[in-house]
């Protein structure tokens, strides 16, 4: 092997290395837990939040995470749970049977921060593929609190939601403060 391919190979394994440290799951356990900024900020138009302290009551003791299930009635379980090793998002969700509790659910991560807050962030749930897609399945880390809430919404109201657009003209033109504007066809 020459040095352009060792140089090569050098890269690309960095690469992957980087990529897959970015995924959110916690595939590396000998790497230290810091936030390198490679989240993702937002997902599906919900857009994570900072809270304040003191808006969420309940947090999990160290090495372990909590699991909420809310029903659409209001009536809320939680469970804790230890952290043996790593574990992604929909791992610790099938494992506490909060997937197959109610046909649609809304999933939200809740983490502290180091400077005493709440990261809020929604998680999305594919229901196609009945798992919580790789790019959103975050690994877990001690204190997180994990909120499962019941979906009561229907393929009817996600047929409203997508129609939108539809039954909505955008304007071909308009007056603004500035002038007016003509959008091209």
């Amino acid at each position: 092997m020459d040095a352009r391919q060792l140089r090569n190979l050098t890269a690309v394994t960095c690469l992957l290395a980087v990529a897959s440290a970015a995924t959110g799951c916690a595939s590396f356990p000998s790497l230290p837990n810091t936030n390198l900024g490679w989240g993702k900020s937002s997902l599906v138009g919900k857009s994570a939040e900072v809270v304040k302290e003191g808006q969420l009551a309940n947090a999990a003791p160290a090495g372990k995470y909590v699991i909420e299930i809310r029903n659409s009635k209001g009536k809320s379980t939680s469970s804790e749970y230890t952290l043996s090793g790593p574990i992604c998002v929909h791992d610790a969700l099938q494992q506490a049977g909060a997937i197959k509790k109610f046909n649609r659910i809304k999933i939200e991560l809740i983490r502290p921060l180091p400077t005493g807050g709440w990261h809020r962030m929604p998680i999305e749930y594919d229901r196609g593929i009945h798992r919580v897609p790789a790019e959103v399945d975050y690994g877990l880390l001690s204190g997180d609190r994990l909120i499962v809430t019941e979906d009561t919404s229907n393929m009817f109201s996600d047929m409203a939601d997508s129609s939108g657009d539809l039954f909505m003209s955008k304007p071909r033109s308009g007056k603004t403060k500035n002038g007016t504007f003509r959008l091209a066809d």
